[in-house]
């Protein structure tokens, strides 16, 4: 037989107990389910799953898993993760966004970049003749 702890609170105005967190059977436990499946188990539809933060007064990086995207954003003390620009995206699909939430391409930046280099390979092509092209940049 198997069994699990769970603990609950009642919200105001109300007279339900909700299950806020959940250990199962396997040692699992699981905060917004009641059914974690990892040793820890952050589910919200509503909010990140994860914060950090310094002082009460600091801003908080967020951490949001939803819709097969990952978010990782700042956000005031009183914001979610998706109501900032996210700092860094990675959507199902492979692509990783800096500065944007949706990447359209497999590495995608919205804003000004900075690199601390003198060459920049930008990538090769091969033509339907099977002529090879690369692109490069030398800065001095």
């Amino acid at each position: 037989m198997s069994s699990s702890l769970s603990f609950s609170t009642t919200p105001q105005a109300s007279t339900t107990a909700t299950t806020r967190m959940t250990i199962s059977d396997a040692g699992n436990v699981g905060i917004g389910t009641t059914t974690p499946m990892w040793k820890l188990n952050i589910a919200s539809t509503t909010q990140p799953q994860l914060a950090l933060q310094g002082a009460d007064t600091d801003s908080i990086w967020t951490m949001r898993s939803i819709g097969g995207a990952f978010y990782f954003a700042t956000s005031s003390p009183t914001t979610f993760a998706t109501s900032t620009l996210p700092a860094f995206t990675i959507l199902s699909n492979g692509n990783v966004g800096i500065a944007t939430s949706t990447p359209a391409k497999t590495f995608s930046v919205v804003g000004d970049m900075y690199l601390n280099t003198s060459n920049i390979i930008l990538g090769t092509t091969t033509t339907a003749t099977g002529a090879t092209t690369t692109g490069y940049r030398d800065w001095e």
